[in-house]
């Protein structure tokens, strides 16, 4: 009797396993089929945000170069800014915000209207929310799209060697300006003067192709400094016009931290970069942004490397006048003054091995229309 009821109950837990282990593998098979038929279904839909996401998070550096630590493409962020910029060339036209530009000599950059829209959506309005838009320029005699090309390269290859911060995003493309879209251009762009007549700045010349590029803006708030008279007088005045600001943010002692850090080895990477063969270049009228934020030092302007036929040798004077405006900043901070300074190397006088010559035409893109 006892035998054929432990028999029974052997049978029967058996059998009740066996039933447990369906109830539990077949759910877990399903569920996992479901999911990986989904994935499938996002990576084929290229305009989902996950599946763009999933294509692009294997190759973020190819896009980032900016800064070796940063990345474009954060799992921990939702719907992000940085997850769906640089666009694909063929949005880049409609994406430029016309109304909201700053310009230089002969660049003005533009702020994209999707990324604004995204920090909108997201509620990131502070002043360290990434910002990026498009660096937009035209063909001149000793400017044309190879150079805007040598420059990106050159821009990588310098952020990549030395860890200094550029704004390039992506290759630039040169396309056909039409007269429609060149208004566009113009109607919020202060003109350009020669002599005393003012110049629209985008015009729509067949020979002189536009040159649009991905780029990212510098955070708000970041300070210009050059080292021609002019730049870094108003450089010392804006700076001291910070220092006045009540409503300036007084910095946590990890906060300091982070500045002095982020500060020191961005001026040491771009002291590496100066002193090298291949960024000597830079030192013709040598220009950054400092963000007062995070201590950040943004270069741009690389094609100068392509437009100064002499080296610059003796870099000392801008040098001193960099390090008197970091150490300036760094009190204001809080943060004590620069120490064991990497001084500029005397280089040999001599011509610029980058220096070239432009003609109109000859350019590596093909000519792309905008839009109308």
């Amino acid at each position: 009797m006892h035998a054929k009821t432990n028999h029974r109950r052997e049978k029967n837990g058996l059998l009740y396993c066996r039933i447990s282990f369906k109830r539990v593998l077949f759910p877990l098979l399903f569920c996992t089929c479901g999911l990986t038929l989904i994935l499938v279904l996002l990576i084929e839909d290229n305009n989902s945000e996950i599946a763009q996401y999933i294509v692009t998070s294997k190759r973020n550096f190819i896009h980032v170069t900016n800064n070796q630590t940063a990345t474009l493409f954060s799992k921990k962020q939702e719907s992000s800014t940085e997850s769906v910029f640089p666009l694909q060339f063929s949005q880049w036209v409609e994406d430029i915000d016309t109304s909201n530009t700053k310009c230089g000599v002969f660049k003005c950059a533009f702020h994209s209207m999707t990324n604004q829209q995204l920090i909108v959506d997201n509620q990131r309005h502070d002043d360290n929310s990434k910002r990026y838009g498009y660096l937009l320029s035209q063909e001149k005699p000793g400017y044309d799209s190879d150079m805007a090309d040598e420059s990106w390269d050159m821009a990588k290859e310098l952020s990549e060697k030395f860890s200094i911060r550029q704004l390039m995003l992506a290759p630039p493309n040169a396309m056909n300006l039409t007269r429609t879209f060149a208004m566009k251009l113009n109607a919020n762009v202060l003109s350009a003067t020669r002599g005393s007549h003012a110049l629209p700045r985008f015009t729509a010349i067949a020979t002189q192709k536009l040159i649009v590029q991905p780029l990212q803006l510098v955070p708000e708030g970041s300070f210009f400094v050059g080292c021609a008279k002019v730049k870094y007088d108003e450089a010392l005045d804006e700076l001291k016009e910070y220092e006045s600001n009540t409503n300036q943010t007084l910095l946590s002692s990890s906060e300091l931290q982070r500045f002095e850090d982020q500060l020191r080895h961005d001026f040491s990477a771009t002291m590496a970069m100066l002193n090298s063969n291949e960024g000597s270049c830079l030192r013709d009228d040598f220009q950054v942004f400092v963000d007062p934020n995070t201590g950040s030092i943004y270069h741009f302007d690389i094609d100068r490397c392509f437009q100064g036929e002499e080296l610059i040798s003796d870099f000392s004077e801008c040098h001193s006048q960099l390090v008197r405006y970091i150490n300036n900043l760094l009190e204001i901070r809080g943060g004590s003054k620069l120490v064991n300074v990497v001084k500029p190397e005397i280089l040999q006088p001599g011509k610029n091995k980058n220096y070239r010559t432009t003609t109109i035409p000859g350019r590596r893109h093909v000519p792309k229309d905008s839009s109308d």
